[in-house]
Formats: structure tokens, sequence, C-alpha cells
């Protein structure tokens, strides 16, 4: 398989920043760290028509800035005179997409470029992979911001009116009715942006012995959440397959994606809310750190291995000075993207765990999404093949004073495959306004999705908790 690891250090933090990269001339060697590799010419291998390569790759790069989507080029370098609007520069792993506009700038050029998809650079050839996931020596890097990735909503005005979830009776109790639809769907798009997040967030990366995540905490209005995701693993590994042909993937030639070595799945959530209805918030993150595994050149094609997380919460406190907390594992047996869906095992009971205490029926949706992806272009909006893991719980926890105290949890847990670009209609609409055009449309082809469960369960199982 023509696949060839970067032999260098892996990249770090400081050398894939992309937030705030000046007017600068890096060396070879840093200008790889800090872009990604050049494309290299390969026979099996055809670029469409209308992408330029840019001479000296990551080098002929001056400086680059995710929240306006430009890069400032050398002037000089060879093929940016050839760079105009529609056109694809490629320059490197993390530069590339298509021409929206050019602008001189004391003899460099500013180009402000698009996201591209996969088959929007490759007419003809093959993006196939088969790499360990080095987790324990992955970089974390920082995505950069992007216009448009992120979301929130404003609780107050339609928490009652937020449908609950069925539970698997068919029945839902009149005391459950705070709870939001624990399906969130919030979380099948992607656009991850910036160092600081909006609405009072901070985060950290759980990457400690075989388990793999994020820690994130929300605090705001009174409300307080602290949560985290992760994956056991062991001997994790990424393999991709894809064709393309006549800028196609050749759905013909089953292509395939898979993240291997995923052996659990687990969450923990703490919060509380100081103001009841009033302090109720939904937010969908897209969290700015990543993990990069490595860079590589396939087919001549230079790509990014990384991991990337997604978070999802909707509060839904009905009383003031409410507390709830849950924790859930979950034992995962199967490869994502594989023919048939990996098989869930429970570990740890999340309904068993819901504790709190409140005057009143309180809770909460969260969902996470863990995407392993080989691709190119900004880490926050690279198009290739990927992996996702998504899981959500939505939990209740019933008022002190009721007769009976009821405990409820829903859980869905979904695996795709796929390959291509993902992002959201927020992301799409805030680029297309950045850009003053309409983008042209990109969907990613999922090529397997496999629900592995979807169920509610009430504790105790009595009429008067749903059960």
């Amino acid at each position: 398989m023509k696949t060839r690891t970067l032999l260098t250090v892996l990249l770090t933090a400081a050398a894939f920043g992309l937030v705030g990269c000046g007017p600068d001339e890096l060396s070879a060697a840093e200008a790889q760290a800090r872009y990604g590799m050049a494309p290299q010419p390969d026979s099996s291998v055809t670029l469409q028509p209308d992408v330029v390569l840019i001479g000296g790759g990551p080098t002929a790069i001056r400086a680059m800035d995710p929240a306006a989507m430009t890069f400032t080029m050398d002037g000089d370098a060879d093929g940016v005179d050839e760079l105009a609007p529609g056109k694809v520069m490629f320059a490197s792993a993390v530069a590339v997409g298509r021409v929206v506009r050019t602008e001189k700038a004391d003899g460099d050029v500013v180009v402000t470029v698009a996201p591209v998809d996969l088959t929007d650079v490759v007419r003809d050839g093959r993006i196939a992979a088969d790499e360990p996931l080095s987790f324990d020596q992955a970089t974390v890097a920082d995505a950069g911001t992007v216009p448009g990735g992120h979301l929130f909503r404003d609780m107050n005005s339609s928490v009652e009116a937020t449908p609950a979830p069925t539970p698997a009776s068919g029945t839902t109790s009149p005391h459950m009715r705070y709870v939001p639809n624990a399906r969130a769907a919030g979380l099948l798009g992607s656009a991850e942006y910036g160092p600081t997040l909006p609405g009072d967030w901070t985060y950290s990366v759980v990457n400690e012995g075989n388990r793999l995540g994020f820690r994130a905490t929300l605090d705001q209005r009174e409300t307080k959440i602290i949560s985290e995701f992760h994956v056991t693993y062991a001997e994790p590994r990424f393999r991709a397959d894809i064709s393309i042909r006549d800028g196609a993937i050749e759905v013909a030639r089953n292509p395939k994606v898979l993240v291997e070595g995923i052996r659990s799945v687990g969450v923990k959530l703490d919060g509380g809310s100081g103001r009841g209805l009033a302090g109720n918030v939904g937010y969908r993150v897209d969290l700015p750190i990543q993990l990069v595994s490595r860079q590589l050149l396939v087919y001549g094609i230079p790509m990014t291995l990384k991991v990337g997380f997604k978070l999802y919460l909707e509060t839904a406190f009905s009383a003031r000075n409410s507390t709830l907390n849950a924790e859930g594992e979950w034992s995962l047996d199967g490869a994502i993207g594989g023919d048939t869906a990996p098989v869930l095992g429970t570990l740890q009971s999340i309904t068993n765990s819901i504790g709190g205490a409140s005057l009143g029926i309180n809770g909460v949706v969260w969902g996470a999404a863990m995407t392993v992806k080989l691709g190119f272009g900004l880490l926050a909006l690279q198009a290739g093949p990927y992996g996702k893991l998504i899981l959500t719980i939505g939990i209740t926890r019933g008022s002190d004073l009721g007769i009976v105290l009821c405990r409820s949890a829903t859980l869905t847990v979904t695996a795709i495959s796929g390959a291509g670009l993902e992002a959201n209609e927020a992301v799409k609409g805030a680029l297309g306004k950045l850009f003053g055009q309409a983008l042209k449309p990109w969907e990613p082809r999922n090529l397997t999705r496999h629900t592995i469960i979807d169920k509610t369960r009430n504790t105790p199982p009595l009429a008067i908790c749903g059960g």
C-alpha cells in the first residue's frame, strides 16, 4: 500500500496552532509541521483539472486565518499567479480550498478559500490507509475558528413545550414532561472552532492510559454542568479503502472505512441550577481540541489522521437550587464501519446512577460524538474518510416531594462511517455570508450507519413513572 508516514516528530500544539499564524518565512521542516506536507506527483492519482499546485508547498504559506478562511501566500511561488475564483488551491494538507477571491498585499497574495470535498480535488484515484491510531503519542492541536461553529439556544420560552422521549412501553408519564428529545439530532453536523468557547465553557482532553475523550464544563446563568465523555481502546486502528472515478466515489467497489479497537464508551454528568427554568440553556459545541495522530502521504495526497469531538447539551431544570448527576459505561464489541453493528453491553447502568436533589422534576439531554478522520483541509473542515461514534443520553429525575421518586434514562448510540466533507447548515450559512455568495452544496456519503441501541428505561417500573 502506497501510504507513507511522516518520520519526523508528530505535530506539536505550538507547531500546528492555527490561530494567529502571522506573516512568517519558515524552514521546510517548520512549515511542514505547521501546515502539513505538500502534494507529490503520483501516476495512480489524477487531480481535477481546476486544481492548482503551489510550488514550495507549505513553505509558500506566509500566514493563515481560519476565522476569515484565508491563506497569505508568497506572491512569487509557482502557481500563485494562476489562482482565480473557482480554482482549487492545493499547497499542503491544510492549505487546500476553492478560491473565492484573491488580494495582493506587499508582494504576497491573500487567498480566501471555501472548503472542498474529497472529489473536488481527486478526479481518479484511490484513498487507502491501514494505520494504527497512536493515541498515546497523539498531540493536542487547535482546530482554529471557523464561522458558524457555535450554536446557542435560549430554552426559557420552549422548555415546557419540548417533547419527552417515548418510553419503551409506549406510554409517557406526565411527571416526565420536561425531558427534551434525547436523540439529539444536532450531533449529526460538524464544525469545529476556536480556543475560547463562548458561553463560559472550559474543556480539556482525556488521554490517560487507554482512555480517550474530553471533559467540558458549562457555568452560565447559575447553571453548571460538568461532563466527561470517553472511550477505552486496545490496539486501535484506522482502515480505509475508497476508489474515485470521474469525480465520484465508486460504490460498486465496496468502499470501506473501519475504526477498530474501541472497547467501551462512557459518560459522566454532574450539574445543577440555581435559577430553575430561567437558567436553562441549549448548546451544540464542536470542541476546538483535536488529537493529531500523524501526517500521511496517500498516493501522493497529503492528509492528516486526527480525532475530533462534538458536544450537545440541553438542560431542563424546573426548580431552583436543583442538582442532577449520572454516570454510565457500556462495552463495545465490533468495528465502527463494519457490515454489522457493534454489540453493546452494560458495564454501569446510567438509570441506576441518577442522583441529585430537587423540589421539581429536572432533566438533561447530553450528547457527544467522536470522529476519526483521514483528511485534507483545515482541521476544522477536513474532507476524507471517517468513522464516527455518537452517544446521546436523556436523563430525568423526579421531585423529592413525590410519593415515588421516578428516574428515567434514554440511551442512543450510533456508529457511522463515510467519506467527504461534513458541515452543518449553520456553518454553510455563515460561510456563505462571509464569502458573499452561496456555496456549492456538498453532503458526506455515509457508507454504513448502525443504530446500536435506542432504548428508554424507567425506574421503578410503575405506571406513575412511565414504566
